[in-house]
């Protein structure tokens, strides 16, 4: 029963994460412009030619792809925590029933 539980949490978390995955988010700020989806994925960087000099632009680049890894990483103990939280809360919950 409680792997019955756990197999629906993480099939929910999935089919969660594919639905913010297919949310698309575009903010834009004095020149600079960032997509990307409501999973937190970073997907394009752009900064207008006239704040952009040419040396930074791979520092800047650098930089994207460390926000994205960030991000990447932030999502996974996200699922993390919840799953744990959810097998505490289902384990907790109906362990002394059975007991």
């Amino acid at each position: 029963m409680l792997e019955d539980l756990m197999g629906q949490s993480n099939a929910m978390q999935e089919k969660m994460q594919e639905e913010l995955s297919s949310i698309f988010i575009s903010h834009e700020l004095e020149g600079i412009v960032m997509k990307g989806n409501a999973a937190g994925v970073v997907t394009d960087l752009s900064i207008d030619d006239k704040l952009l000099k040419p040396e930074n632009k791979e520092m800047i680049e650098d930089l994207m792809t460390c926000i994205q890894e960030f991000s990447k990483k932030a999502n996974e103990a996200s699922q993390g925590i919840s799953q744990k939280m959810l097998g505490d809360m289902i384990g907790g919950g109906f362990g002394n029933l059975f007991g």
